[in-house]
């Protein structure tokens, strides 16, 4: 949520479209995976998902390149049609989807396997008994959990711990994971947010003999009771909690039991209230949008997405809410027949009017709703870097689209209205 207006997971959108998804750990594994991707994509004719949340790819590093890195290995043994694994014509939806389910994921797994994407990345190689299971940035919280708890490659071997990371998250390559998994006494499944991973362990692990099926533990331990979180984000602190408790059951040394000790009271310490210096955000100096975004006395206005929407931070701003890109003034719509305000203004600024701001516009016309769209037009997309509003439409051609919508008045507010609107060809009747 940190460039969102909420919080989002992908994993499960990338599931739903049947497309391979790789969660790269790192800079250089997103060089790494990426490519891998094309080779999967070329390979078993699938689109291929690549998972970068903000930890990954909003930083720096210097990474080793070379023609030759990856080494991409194409599977032996498996058997593809003899024509070509993408469309062609003519080429049924029925063709497709069998496809897509029989030939190319099985050929996305075979892939996997053959370059062995997914391995053991730490800890024991000899009689593990604990397995860590972990894909993506959560690998990252892995590693510093282990740090913290002062456990290193000797001491994973001595504990029987071994961590296991998962490059392709979807689908979930079985050969691999069977022999990592099979039995160990137990599997910690640690990923961000929703599971998606364990489940999918969980499936592959059901028909496994009861003597080599692990326990298997994540979003829940083997009571049911909440284990790992699935809401907010992962911190190494947690997971070296968790991870250390689960640990203890197989013996700890003391200097492991006694920095577990210290991190079980740093996070069951109240937080303090340290003052911090802070400095609302407020509009650039000369930004028409103080003035625009204003709203008389006693009115009301609605934001949306758009640095326009730094109005919901400001003093005696009385604007409220925050919707989807599109979706500026839908709140409203199914508000506006049971509250008495009988009237609000919606922030829309000229880029996602073009994208699909005017849909929102298109849907108060047909529900009858009083609102009153500010189009803040400015021609460009302020809030990511001033690029240009890609499809923009001049005023005179937003005016003419309005009307014929169906709105059934226009205005232009600007400091002079007769310079900013000349030679856009107005709609006639615009004010």
């Amino acid at each position: 949520a940190s460039s969102s207006s909420i919080p989002n997971q992908s994993d499960h959108a990338f599931m739903s479209a049947s497309m391979p998804t790789l969660a790269p750990a790192d800079i250089a594994e997103t060089i790494t995976y990426g490519l891998m991707g094309y080779g999967l994509s070329r390979y078993a004719g699938v689109w291929v998902g690549l998972k970068t949340v903000a930890d990954v790819i909003e930083g720096s590093a210097s990474v080793v390149v070379s023609p030759e890195h990856p080494a991409i290995v194409l599977p032996e043994g498996l058997e593809l049609p003899s024509d070509a694994m993408g469309m062609r014509w003519p080429d049924t939806r029925w063709a497709q989807d069998a496809r897509l389910l029989n030939v190319r994921i099985p050929a996305a797994l075979a892939f996997a396997r053959a370059n062995r994407l997914d391995q053991v990345c730490f800890g024991a190689t000899r009689k593990p008994r604990l397995g860590v299971v972990t894909s993506g940035k959560a690998t990252g919280d892995v590693r510093q959990a282990l740090a913290e708890l002062d456990i290193d490659q000797p001491m994973a071997e001595a504990l029987g711990l071994a961590v296991y990371k998962v490059a392709m998250t979807w689908p979930l390559e079985p050969v691999a994971l069977r022999v990592f998994a099979q039995g160990l006494e137990e599997v910690l499944v640690v990923e961000e947010r929703r599971a998606f991973i364990e489940p999918q362990l969980k499936e592959q692990a059901y028909h496994w003999p009861a003597d080599q099926r692990p326990r298997i533990v994540g979003k829940s331990d083997e009571t049911g009771a909440p284990l790992l979180p699935q809401d907010g984000v992962l911190t190494p602190l947690l997971v070296a909690q968790i991870l250390g408790h689960r640990l203890a059951v197989f013996g700890l040394p003391e200097h492991v039991r006694l920095r577990l000790a210290a991190i079980d009271a740093q996070l069951a310490a109240p937080s303090k209230n340290i003052a911090t210096l802070e400095r609302s955000p407020h509009f650039c100096s000369g930004c028409p949008h103080a003035r625009s975004t204003q709203v008389p006395e006693g009115s009301l206005a609605m934001a949306g997405i758009g640095c326009h929407s730094l109005r919901l931070g400001m003093p005696d701003s009385r604007t409220l809410f925050m919707v989807q890109m599109g979706g500026e003034g839908s709140n409203w719509l199914g508000a506006a027949p049971f509250v008495a305000t009988e009237h609000v203004f919606q922030n829309l600024g000229d880029g996602t009017y073009g994208h699909s701001g005017s849909l929102a516009i298109r849907a108060a016309v047909a529900a009858k709703r009083s609102i009153t769209f500010r189009i803040l037009y400015n021609g460009i997309v302020a809030m990511t870097g001033g690029q240009p509003a890609e499809g923009g439409l001049t005023i005179g051609q937003i005016s003419h689209q309005l009307l014929a919508e169906g709105v059934k008045r226009v205005i232009i507010v600007a400091e002079d209205p007769q310079a900013t609107t000349r030679g856009t060809g107005l709609a006639s009747g615009v004010e």
